[in-house]
């Protein structure tokens, strides 16, 4: 499977009309939606997401913000 992120490559391109202190910010919900597509386990995506509760992720997936 392919990171939802960087497509498999393992790093994310920066622009090149920004500065080299240019820091990407990734959208955790995002993220989570798309590792539990992917069939893993909340557990699992909380450990690759650097979360120490899986519950964090399911609230995070579950959570009504616009």
């Amino acid at each position: 499977m392919k990171c939802p992120i960087c497509k498999g490559k393992g790093i994310l391109d920066i622009p090149k009309k920004l500065n080299p202190y240019f820091k990407i910010q990734v959208d955790a919900r995002y993220v989570a939606k798309s590792l539990r597509a992917e069939k893993y386990s909340y557990r699992e995506v909380a450990r690759l997401m650097g979360y120490n509760n899986p519950q964090s992720i399911k609230s995070l997936i579950e959570s009504t913000k616009t």
